[in-house]
């Protein structure tokens, strides 16, 4: 059945090619009755997912490699056989198990393309990690400073600055292990630290405060986006966000919905602000201010 195909797809290549094949020979009077001229294709040694089958061909080149499609070579049934022309050909085995090129049954299938969350359906949130405070470690200058040669400068410019005010710095630009008011989650993305920002304002850090359910949920969607779409420029931003957004509406609904009321009590000062370095100035003093 293989060879059948291979035979009419090469037909149909020659003909596409304005090529022409000699159906008769000498003895059938051009009536095309006669065997076709051609010659011996060499099959593989053995079956693999990357072989030559083999057989009669027509053409000056043989059909050449074919990759995938076929059944896996460990299958049983596999035959190196002899066509009506006397050319070995191989015969695919009579069956319905792995085919070359095929995923198996219990592969995972590959993995979302960002802005496409991550699986976070076995995702469980963390201990909430308690916000860091040094108040004291940064001057409202140096707050101003480090914003101005960090989020407004060069690389050269932030780099300066924090080597000159190294307690400031380390204060503002933290991690998740020891979050203060800016937190890096991930290569290109920091966020505000709205979590520790909610639990010095309501005074409760505890498992079940409105911080512990801010941070459960920005834990689920930075587990779905945060290594899935890396940030280095404006468009991977944008794709990050609405990476969040799917996640948010998706598998980590339940954390989203969990959430305390965010616009209203003490908690909205937190939030809804209008762009990053509002909440940073709301943020940063309330963390490492005098």
């Amino acid at each position: 059945m293989r060879g059948a195909v291979l035979f009419a797809v090469a037909l149909a290549l020659v003909a596409a090619c304005g090529g022409q094949i000699d159906t008769g020979d000498a003895g059938d009077g051009g009536q095309g009755e006669g065997s076709l001229q051609g010659h011996c294709c060499p099959p593989s040694p053995a079956p693999s997912c990357c072989m030559d089958f083999g057989g009669w061909s027509t053409f000056l080149q043989c059909p050449g490699t074919v990759c995938d499609g076929m059944p896996s070579p460990d299958t049983p049934g596999w035959t190196l056989s002899t066509d009506s022309h006397g050319c070995k050909v191989w015969q695919l085995p009579p069956s319905t198990g792995p085919v070359c090129g095929s995923l198996p049954p219990d592969a995972a299938p590959p993995p979302p393309i960002c802005p496409t969350p991550a699986d976070v359906s076995s995702f469980t949130p963390p201990a909430f990690t308690p916000p860091v405070v040094h108040k004291g470690a940064c001057t409202s200058q140096q707050i101003q400073d480090l914003y101005t040669a960090c989020f407004s400068g060069s690389s050269t410019q932030c780099s300066t600055f924090t080597q000159a005010n190294q307690t400031c710095a380390s204060c503002v630009m933290t991690t998740p292990q020891s979050p203060g008011p800016l937190v890096a989650v991930s290569t290109g993305i920091i966020e505000l630290n709205i979590a520790g920002c909610v639990a010095i304002v309501t005074g409760d850090s505890s498992s079940t405060s409105c911080a512990a359910r801010i941070q459960a949920n920005q834990d689920c969607e930075g587990a779905a986006c945060n290594a899935q779409c890396p940030v280095s420029d404006s468009q991977s931003f944008q794709d990050y966000q609405k990476c969040i957004q799917t996640a948010e509406a998706g598998g980590c609904s339940k954390y989203a919905q969990a959430e305390c009321a965010l616009d209203a009590g003490a908690s909205a000062q937190c939030t809804g602000f209008v762009a990053f370095q509002t909440g940073y100035d709301y943020m940063a003093p309330l963390f490492c201010g005098p």
